[in-house]
C-alpha cells in the first residue's frame, strides 16, 4: 500500500522548529521539492506531498515531521502507485495502463483521508517576518497572535532592534509639535526638541528593551518555559511596534504600555509555548519592575524637592535676628 503527506497544520502544544528545519525536514521527505516552493507550502498549510510512498518510508517521514512540530495526515492509495499520477490536483490513468487493466478502465477513486491522530481544529499559522518595516508594523498591531506564534520568532532573522529604534524615532519626532504647543516651548525652540527626540529616543529604547527582555525571560523561566533570552529580545523589539502612539501628544507615552503586556502574554504564548495563565503570570514582572523603578524615582524626586524646600526654609528662618 503507497500513501501521501498530507501536513495539516502545525502543533499548538509542543515547541515548533524554526522554519529552516522544517523546510529541510519537507525536502528529506519529498527530495524533489524546492526549498523556495518549502517556504511558501508552509505559510499556509494544509497541503499535499506529491510523491507516493510506501507504507514504511511514509511512517518514518511522518513520525520527522512530527517531530519538528507539524501534524501529518496519511493518505491511502492503490496497491500499486506506479500507474497514477498527478494531474490539476487530479489522479488519473497514465497512457500506459498496466499489464491486466483495461485501457478503457476508470479507476476507482482514492480513499478518503485517513486520519492516524485524532484531528482538531488545525492552528492559524502566520506568514514569515513580513519585509519591510510598514509590512512587519501592520503584522504586530493587527495579527499580534499570529505574528508571535510565527516559528520565525525564535530564529535570529533581520534586526528586531533596529526595527523598534525606527518605530520609536517616527512615533517621538511625530509628537514634538503638538507637545511643543501644548508645553508652550518652556524655553526651548521646535528644532531643538526634534533633534532632542531624534537622539534621546535610542537610548531610551536601548534601556527600555534591555530591561524588558531580561525581566521576561526571567518571567518565562520561573514559569517553566524553555528558550533562550533572543526569544525574549524579539518578543519586546517587535512590541515596540506601539510606540508610533507617541505621536499623539501627552497621552502618546502612556497608552504604548497596555499594548506592552497584551503583546508580552501573546509571545510568551507563541515563542515561549506557554499557556495563556503561565504567560500572563510572567508578563507581569516586567510590569512589577518598571512600576518599582517608576515609584524608587518618584519617592525620590519628592525627597529631593523636600530637602530643597527643607534648605530655603532654614535660610529664610536665619534671616531673622534673635530678639
Amino acid at each position: 500500500m503507497a500513501q501521501k503527506i498530507i501536513v495539516e497544520g502545525y502543533h499548538t502544544d509542543r515547541a515548533v522548529a524554526p522554519l529552516s528545519e522544517l523546510i529541510a525536514g519537507l525536502r528529506e521527505v519529498e527530495p524533489a521539492l524546492p526549498e523556495s516552493e518549502a517556504g511558501r507550502l508552509l505559510v499556509s498549510p494544509p497541503f499535499e506531498l506529491t510523491s507516493w510512498l510506501p507504507d514504511d518510508a511514509a511512517a518514518r517521514g511522518r513520525e520527522a515531521l512530527e517531530a519538528l512540530g507539524l501534524r501529518i495526515v496519511l493518505r491511502e492509495g492503490p496497491d500499486d502507485p506506479s500507474w497514477w499520477r498527478e494531474r490539476d490536483s487530479e489522479t488519473q490513468l497514465e497512457r500506459t495502463p498496466p499489464p491486466g487493466l483495461s485501457a478503457d478502465r476508470v479507476p476507482e477513486p482514492a480513499p478518503a483521508a485517513h486520519v492516524t491522530h485524532a484531528p482538531h481544529v488545525p492552528a492559524e499559522v502566520p506568514p514569515p517576518v513580513p519585509e519591510g518595516i510598514w509590512e512587519t508594523w501592520n503584522e504586530v498591531v493587527f495579527h499580534p497572535s499570529r505574528f508571535f506564534a510565527s516559528p520565525l520568532i525564535r530564529e535570529r532573522i533581520g534586526n528586531p532592534f533596529l526595527f523598534a529604534v525606527a518605530v520609536s524615532v517616527v512615533g517621538a519626532v511625530l509628537g514634538v509639535p503638538g507637545n511643543y504647543v501644548l508645553l508652550q516651548g518652556q524655553g526651548t525652540t521646535l528644532a531643538m526638541e526634534l533633534l532632542r527626540a531624534v537622539l534621546a529616543t535610542p537610548f531610551g529604547v536601548a534601556v527600555l528593551v534591555g530591561i524588558s527582555t531580561v525581566t521576561l525571560h526571567v518571567g518565562a523561566r520561573i514559569f517553566g518555559a524553555r528558550g533562550d533570552i533572543g526569544i525574549a529580545f524579539r518578543i519586546v523589539s517587535y512590541s515596540m511596534a506601539v510606540n508610533v502612539f507617541w505621536a499623539v501628544p501627552m497621552l502618546g507615552w502612556s497608552v504604548p504600555w497596555f499594548f506592552y503586556f497584551i503583546y508580552s502574554i501573546a509571545g510568551l504564548q507563541g515563542g515561549y509555548g506557554l499557556n495563556p495563565i503561565r504567560a500572563t503570570s510572567a508578563a507581569l514582572l516586567p510590569v512589577i519592575v518598571f512600576m518599582s523603578l517608576i515609584g524608587l524615582v518618584a519617592t525620590l524626586v519628592v525627597l529631593a524637592i523636600g530637602a530643597s524646600g527643607l534648605e530655603t526654609w532654614l535660610q529664610q528662618m536665619q534671616q531673622f535676628e534673635a530678639p
